[in-house]
């Protein structure tokens, strides 16, 4: 049987099927999971928290529990949050806080990946309680999500003192595609840190041109190289972009702006 469910989990995505195998695993594989997250044998614990998670078995929720009176591993203590954050929603943020490691933004993604939107919600009132790596996995799950709920929130996170956060959340804004208010980003087209600027580069690149000319060739003339590529990229893409190319060509004294836009003329001509 658990050959069986985990190649309909891997293989198909249906609720009802999923709600069939919680049901059935919470029935009658209760008992064969409870002895094996006791064994003294780490492989099988883990084993059995794995199928734990992937059936949804919350009738195992206490016995889960039970295990964080041992020394536990890092591994055991991630697929621990991940159980609690389908099985045991209601204490899930404090689990999260509380946790004796600090984990690194690679396993806090893949104990946020799939929170219900309601657990997510939660999570991101909590934000400046979380841990650093935590917030930095927090934001780039939001934009991986691409969920428009969210871009009011990204956008508070636009003032964070942590560079590395507005980054982010530029990312994800640029993820979900939205800008409701330039204005408020504009700032970031002549930020100190050329990351911010290069994330402004790709997200002008979504609105229309008549809008953004200037602005992107402001960033084409930007002093780092990856920025003028992509502001030139951005400027490309535009319906209207090779015209604007053209005319920046021939208006320009920026050598090195002009050799971009040239190139990515050469590359769509």
């Amino acid at each position: 049987m658990e050959e069986i469910f985990s190649s309909y989990l891997y293989n198909i995505s249906d609720s009802e099927i999923l709600a069939k195998i919680k049901l059935f695993s919470n029935n009658y594989l209760k008992e064969y999971y409870r002895s094996r997250i006791r064994s003294h044998r780490w492989s099988t614990r883990m084993n059995a928290l794995y199928h734990i998670f992937d059936f949804q078995m919350d009738e195992l929720v206490e016995e889960c529990e039970q295990l964080e009176i041992k020394k536990l591993t890092l591994q055991e203590q991630v697929q621990l949050l991940k159980i609690y954050s389908i099985c045991h929603k209601e204490v899930f943020i404090t689990k999260l806080l509380q946790c004796p490691t600090t984990l690194t933004e690679y396993e806090y993604k893949k104990v946020l990946y799939r929170l219900d939107p309601t657990v997510l919600e939660q999570l991101i009132v909590r934000m400046d309680d979380l841990p650093l790596e935590c917030q930095y996995s927090l934001i780039d799950i939001l934009g991986v999500k691409r969920e428009p709920q969210y871009l009011s929130f990204l956008e508070s996170c636009l003032h964070n003192d942590d560079a590395e956060i507005r980054i982010r959340t530029l990312k994800a804004i640029f993820e979900i595609g939205i800008i409701t208010d330039l204005d408020k980003y504009l700032p970031f087209i002549t930020s100190q840190i050329w990351e911010e600027r290069l994330m402004m580069a790709k997200l002008l690149g979504a609105l229309p041109i008549s809008i953004t000319s200037s602005y992107l060739q402001e960033l084409l003339e930007d002093e780092n190289w990856w920025v003028r590529t992509q502001a030139a990229k951005s400027i490309g893409r535009n319906k209207d972009g090779k015209i604007v190319l053209q005319s920046y060509i021939n208006s320009s004294n920026d050598r090195y702006a002009i050799e971009m836009a040239n190139q990515v003329l050469g590359k769509e001509s």
